[in-house]
């Protein structure tokens, strides 16, 4: 008697769970038979959209979707991709997942990625002293100075340094206000002291060509500049006399 006591229970409840499922689908359904299914916007390719290209505004949309079938990482809004270049290929109405993508502003990304276009990456050997003491992060502004031999050690005149004999060197600043885009071999730096002995920067291919003659020719030093200022002043070049003119 107790046995089919409990299989009584157990059948209530079962069949209590399968009407509370079917009045639930019921309550979902418009008078048509169709299904109102809870939606958010989700970004689609507009077009098929090849590796390795940057996405436009007008390669994608937004779309109302059912949240059971949004994948977790499905760009959300345009801006989630907008600018970001496409790892692999995509086609049309695909949902657009972040992981998929790689913008200039994501450091972890590969660094093909984030160089401007028309520039090129170089790396230049650092140390304490010529490399700002340790000071220089990612994403800051400096200057490039070369020093090379110049003209023979010659005697220079002035008003109080009569024939001081001057040994011949040339001072230029071969790129200006460039970005740095890694420190070190590893992109990046706990603290702004930490020792770094490359800096790799964002140049146009013609400071590329200066920066490999001036490194075989002489000693290449950096200099930080204040963190917006990207003014050009085109100083230089600078001879060993010019140092002690008044």
């Amino acid at each position: 008697m107790k046995k089919i006591y409990i299989i009584a229970v157990v059948a209530a409840l079962l069949s209590s769970v399968l009407i509370y499922g079917f009045l639930s689908s019921y309550d979902r359904k418009n008078g048509d038979g169709s299904v109102n299914y809870e939606t958010e916007k989700v970004v689609v390719a507009l077009t098929d959209i090849p590796a390795n290209t940057t996405v436009t505004d007008k390669m994608v949309k937004e779309v109302d979707m059912p949240v059971d079938g949004i994948h977790p990482k499905a760009a959300r809004q345009r801006a989630d991709v907008v600018g970001s270049v496409a790892k692999d290929d995509i086609v049309a109405d695909e949902q657009l997942i972040t992981s998929k993508f790689v913008s200039s502003k994501n450091g972890g990304a590969s660094l093909s990625y984030q160089i401007a276009e028309g520039k090129r990456a170089m790396s230049v050997e650092v140390d304490h002293d010529t490399g700002v003491a340790g000071y220089i992060e990612a994403g800051d502004l400096v200057d490039v100075i070369v020093v090379v031999d110049g003209s023979p050690a010659q005697k220079v005149g002035t008003e109080d340094r009569q024939n001081m004999e001057v040994k011949g060197k040339v001072t230029s600043v071969i790129a200006e206000a460039v970005k740095v885009l890694r420190v070190g071999d590893e992109g990046y730096t706990t603290t702004p002291l930490d020792v770094y002995t490359s800096l790799t920067l964002e140049l146009s291919p013609k400071q590329c060509a200066k920066l490999a003659t001036a490194k075989e020719m002489g000693k290449v030093s950096i200099s930080l500049r204040y963190k917006n200022n990207n003014r050009v002043i085109h100083g230089g070049p600078y001879s060993s006399s010019d140092m002690i003119k008044e």
